[in-house]
């Protein structure tokens, strides 16, 4: 989409922190649904830097595999 900010998988895991627009783009989702998946605690709630709220990489990274796992029937991260 034009003006949509670009996100690279390669530059994302040098970030600590990364914005909910930002974890949105990488997980494909609007950032409402970030916010939703926070909520629903599916997300651990946000770091504060100052009055921004950002979500630790590894956070998402923890999701990712949870729910890569969950896709393939492993339970407890071995078969």
């Amino acid at each position: 989409m034009k003006g949509e900010k670009v996100v690279s998988l390669a530059g994302w895991r040098d970030k600590l922190l990364l914005s909910f627009d930002e974890v949105a783009i990488l997980l494909d989702v609007s950032s409402r649904t970030v916010r939703r998946l926070i909520a629903s605690g599916e997300l651990p709630e946000p770091v504060k830097v100052r009055k921004a709220s950002r979500i630790r990489v590894q956070d998402v990274n923890t999701y990712l595999d949870r729910i890569t796992r969950e896709r393939h029937g492993i339970i407890g991260g071995a078969q």
